[in-house]
């Protein structure tokens, strides 16, 4: 009896080219190249809004280009959307501020967006433009002409809410590292209809006062759009013209105000702020006790060759 007939058909073998890259290692590349490029894409994206989600922690939108069929994903999260000061809507041509991420789970690049206002309030940005231009010129921003912060300061300045946690944290940071240090505080709004009155009201004040050695200028959390008083000129002259040092932590990683590039030194949080400011107690009462160890070595030194020269 024969056997069976094998009808079944093998399958052909697969050769896949040497220089094929899986989709992970493609995914891990482009994601490697979008964040050592972030210098090559603009700051400010205009766009047309469209087919705008809603969701607890953050919106999902499109931005379409308003001369072509392009277009691409956007999302904001919760608190930057609470932040905006134009409700995030289909259909308007706006201007956003944002960044290029890439996501690799949803395969998908999209604008990470921080700001955003309908194109007819875009203005401001011009108006921002414009400024930097004028303080480059006038050798604001110059490295050159920044204050040195005083090494070991008994009274410092804070500008900031009285209500919000940069005063605590503050507080808290300087006290700990150099307890002997006096805090003045000029409560001023950090955002809002009346910040920019009273900020540069907070910060004259500190300035005009002889005892203050330098002023800082900080806010807690809060949405990247309430960062725009920063970038107001009465606040950035007001920083500028101090002769006091003055430092300002607003907290932005991404995109640096004005007023931080006028200041004379720049932190990213209260805390910081306090570290850059103060010197560490302990620190110096460890050097101080090499030093008198020193001195009190070379004390009895000095004293045994003299004595061994008199006998």
């Amino acid at each position: 009896m024969t056997g069976a007939k094998d009808n079944s058909i093998e399958e052909p073998e697969l050769t896949i080219p040497k220089e094929a890259w899986s989709v992970s290692r493609l995914n891990d590349e482009i994601e490697t190249v979008l964040s050592e490029a972030t210098e090559r894409f603009p700051s400010y994206i205009v766009g047309e809004i469209a087919d705008v989600s809603h969701y607890d922690f953050g919106t999902f939108f499109d931005l379409a280009d308003i001369q072509a069929e392009a277009r691409i994903s956007c999302f904001a999260w919760s608190n930057a959307v609470n932040g905006f000061e134009y409700d995030l809507e289909g259909g308007i041509t706006a201007v956003v501020q944002a960044s290029v991420d890439h996501y690799q789970k949803q395969e998908d690049t999209r604008l990470v967006v921080r700001e955003y206002w309908p194109v007819g309030e875009s203005q401001r940005v011009e108006e921002l433009e414009a400024l930097r231009e004028t303080l480059a010129d006038e050798g604001a921003f110059d490295e050159r002409a920044k204050q040195p912060l005083p090494a070991y300061p008994r009274e410092v300045g804070i500008v900031t809410s009285p209500s919000g946690s940069a005063l605590e944290d503050f507080n808290s940071t300087v006290t700990a590292r150099w307890p002997i240090v006096s805090i003045c505080l000029c409560g001023a709004s950090v955002q809002g209809e009346t910040a920019i009155a009273d900020l540069v009201e907070a910060i004259q004040e500190l300035e005009h006062d002889p005892t203050v050695e330098v002023i800082v200028v900080t806010r807690g959390g809060g949405a990247d759009a309430t960062l725009w008083v920063f970038n107001r000129e009465p606040v950035v002259r007001a920083i500028a013209e101090c002769t006091t040092p003055v430092v300002v932590a607003v907290g932005h990683e991404d995109d640096e105000t004005l007023a931080e590039r006028v200041a004379d030194e720049r932190a990213m949080t209260p805390t910081a702020a306090g570290v850059a400011m103060t010197p560490e107690l302990e620190a110096i009462a460890d050097r101080l006790e090499t030093l008198e160890r020193r001195i009190t070595d070379g004390y009895a030194a000095l004293v045994e060759e003299r004595a061994y020269n008199v006998c």
